[in-house]
């Protein structure tokens, strides 16, 4: 894996600005789409389940990734937002590769996704999706809304817990069905 960090930052920022037509290419054009995704892997490898793509990142990038625990990007200290922002950056480049690569090595599977679900715009949820899941049971979005129908026929509330029961899931893949469901509905959850 080639590492372009090491060579400095104005390089890494030159290619933002001058390649910003690639960036928006992942997206369909659609800038507001790129902001959510870009937004979205901010929360992931910032977020309490990131410490590991943190860790890989800050190693093979060689940039101090430690954010202030409990609190969101938008407080953390400039220099942290600084370099998350240019190992998003850096992830774009040779987008999807490199993201699948360094989930990966950091073991970042789907489920670690399932916070940001719905936040997900499809050019990031794809490659999530396809590359990303190791999950031993999946079901079909069909299966998940059979199940969703019969839960609600019999008058069970629709969340992680009693999806999860009624289709034999563990909690993350429960989640992940649910919050799947409510992307692909529209539907709010209790």
């Amino acid at each position: 894996m080639d590492v372009t960090l090491r060579d400095g930052y104005a390089g890494l920022l030159g290619t933002l600005i001058s390649n910003h037509e690639n960036y928006l290419s992942l997206t369909g054009g659609t800038e507001l789409l790129l902001f959510k995704g870009v937004r979205a892997l901010v929360g992931a490898i910032g977020g309490r389940n990131g410490g590991r793509l943190r860790q890989v990142l800050s190693e093979l990038l060689q940039i101090p990734l430690n954010p202030d625990k409990g609190k969101d990007f938008e407080y953390q200290n400039v220099q942290y937002r600084f370099n998350l922002m240019l190992c998003i950056i850096w992830l774009l480049q040779r987008w999807p590769e490199r993201l699948c690569e360094i989930c990966v090595e950091a073991r970042f599977t789907r489920s670690r996704f399932s916070d940001y679900y719905q936040e997900l715009p499809f050019w990031i949820w794809s490659v999530i999706d396809n590359n990303l899941n190791y999950s031993s049971v999946t079901h079909s979005s069909e299966e998940v809304d059979s199940a969703v129908r019969y839960l609600v026929f019999s008058g069970q509330l629709i969340n992680w817990q009693s999806l999860g029961s009624f289709l034999g899931l563990k909690r993350d893949s429960a989640k992940f069905a649910l919050n799947s469901w409510v992307a692909r509905t529209r539907m709010p959850q209790d």
